[in-house]
């Protein structure tokens, strides 16, 4: 069997799975944050400035430290929404059949013993649970699957719980191939500290978002101790060093104008609270009283006061009010006695015109790929888009929601190539399997242009056809061949192998209809062609796009 894993993982080695002479940190589980207190925030949250510095928030480099702060980040119904939002479009379910994914053949072969198997094992345990393997990975940008598989017998499970959570899992490459991974939850290297032990790369299939801002400026530890030499052709005896990209999540590049907007929504609270409270100021002229005699009259109504003010207290607790008012007694010396001044300060909220909240919202529906409006803001709405307009017109959703479905279709296509290689002992090169993996269709920006410029491809090749049509009646100036190959392959963009087998297809049909067999060429458009109007030669080309455009989606 680990010749057969040899053709599918060549980084690996089996010399790996010995314990690494270099130390690496293992073991330091992050704890992830429950509430938003002071003394709970992620380090790069407090205010380690002076006042007088400018202070910019970051998100933490150290990965468990950002797998903390992103956990705590999920937690805000806002992001939770984007998030949701990005993985219900990228993997929306079929509303006839509600499966995510299909199976097919990409032979054309449906009774391909294999390719049944797979639909056998994996067509229903990959829709049901194919949403809660990528939140990790769209929240992380890298989520592992535990998987359990036997000769003969294939994959028997699939594992996504605690213990394959990213924070305790890590991946090893050689060359920028995958060597393996290792574990927190391995017993092999208990009491052990410091030390990994390496499990083979088809234990585990993984789900990774692409990370392009990756920086590469620390030299990474090379765990066999050898000394990198740029100059050796053998990079299969090269040391296994542990990889720098562990993905980028959607919500990674929002950690700024989150942080930002919940400093807002503070202050926001904050004035709201400061508005609710009413001072009261009141003046008592104690006229030309002695010292001792104004002392007691202030005295006699501050205790009437306070009396009063603990009755009411005592009421308002019983029905779970707050006090909001607050009395503030001064002595006022002047002519006359037994006047009493009252003045009232209530406090201006002032957040009619909050646009720093708004700014904020702005910056943080940008970084998530979501329109504030699809968020909770309504009143940002305008147009009348709604979510599947926005879904239709927006670059942004659209470029998150394709590195989702490449994610979960290289995770899908390398769990499939194991459970061939564990049950069946085979190895398909990528223009050889017998499978492939249909998403369900998505209503995005891309989708939308690609649909545009197929149809756009399609009126071209039509209006071509027509012409070289009235001006040679019978194509005989016209090299069919080559004609047929610049039609299908270059302006449709049809694989040259399927375009071959079709012009084969319509050879064939001509000849049995009885046409000329003394014609030799492709036979696009030949057959009958001195009776073909315009009209004819159109449909016949549409009729043809529409056969390639079925057999591609």
């Amino acid at each position: 069997m680990s010749r057969i894993f040899d053709r599918l993982f060549p980084g690996a080695s089996s010399s790996d799975q010995h314990l690494s002479p270099v130390g690496v940190q293992m073991g330091t589980t992050a704890a992830v944050t429950t509430d938003l207190g002071s003394d709970n925030l992620p380090p790069s949250m407090h205010n380690t400035v002076g006042t007088d510095e400018m202070i910019i928030k970051q998100m933490p480099t150290d990965r468990l430290k950002k797998y903390e702060t992103l956990t705590l980040m999920a937690r805000d119904p806002t992001i939770d929404s984007g998030l949701k939002m990005h993985i219900t479009h990228a993997l929306a379910a079929d509303q006839a059949t509600g499966n995510v994914i299909s199976i097919d053949s990409a032979r054309g072969d449906s009774e391909d013993p294999i390719l049944e198997d797979l639909r056998t094992t994996f067509t229903k345990l990959i829709n049901e649970e194919i949403q809660r393997w990528v939140y990790p990975a769209a929240l992380f940008g890298w989520n592992p699957l535990r998987v359990y598989g036997q000769k003969g017998v294939g994959v028997e499970l699939v594992r996504n719980d605690y213990y394959t959570h990213p924070r305790f899992t890590r991946r090893y490459e050689r060359a920028g191939q995958l060597a393996g991974f290792s574990s927190d939850h391995q017993t092999g290297t208990k009491g052990k500290i410091g030390k990994v032990e390496l499990m083979p790369p088809w234990t585990f299939t993984e789900i990774r978002l692409p990370n392009l801002s990756q920086p590469l400026v620390v030299e990474p530890v090379r765990h066999a101790g050898d000394v990198f030499d740029i100059a050796n052709e053998r990079w299969q005896q090269e040391g296994f060093i542990e990889s720098a990209d562990y993905g980028q999540g959607l919500i990674e590049t929002a950690y700024e104008p989150w942080v930002d907007l919940q400093d807002a929504i503070q202050s926001l609270k904050m004035s709201r609270r400061n508005a609710s409270v009413i001072d009261r100021l009141i003046g008592v002229n104690t006229g030309r009283l002695s010292p001792p005699k104004a002392a007691e009259y202030l005295r006699t109504i501050g205790e009437s006061l306070k009396k009063t003010a603990e009755a009411q207290a005592a009421r308002d607790l019983k029905k779970s009010k707050i006090k909001t008012t607050w009395n503030s007694m001064y002595p006022i010396f002047g002519t006359g006695s037994g006047q009493v001044d009252i003045n009232t300060l209530e406090g201006d909220p002032n957040i009619a015109h909050i646009e720093d909240v708004k700014f904020h919202i702005n910056r943080l529906g940008s970084a998530i790929g979501i329109d504030p409006s699809l968020l909770g803001f309504g009143d940002a709405l305008s147009g009348g888009l709604g979510d599947g307009g926005f879904f239709r017109l927006s670059v942004m959703a659209a470029m998150k929601a394709q590195a989702i479905r490449v994610a979960a279709h290289d995770m899908i296509d390398r769990l499939f190539e194991i459970h061939v290689a564990y049950k069946y002992g085979k190895v398909y090169r990528d223009s050889d399997k017998p499978w492939r993996i249909l998403f369900n269709s998505m209503s995005t920006a891309i989708a939308r242009e690609a649909a545009e410029e197929r149809d756009n491809a399609a009126t071209f090749a039509t209006t071509v056809t027509s012409l070289l049509q009235l001006i040679d009646p019978e194509l005989n100036n016209v090299n069919k061949d080559r004609y047929g190959n610049w039609l299908f392959t270059e302006l449709l963009k049809m694989p040259e192998d399927q375009a071959k087998e079709l012009l084969k297809s319509i050879d064939a049909g001509k000849d049995s209809a009885g046409a000329d067999k003394g014609q030799e060429g492709s036979g696009v458009i030949t057959e009958g062609v001195d009776t073909m109007t315009p009209a004819d030669v159109r449909a016949m080309v549409y009729a043809t796009i529409t056969e390639f455009m079925d057999d591609v989606t």
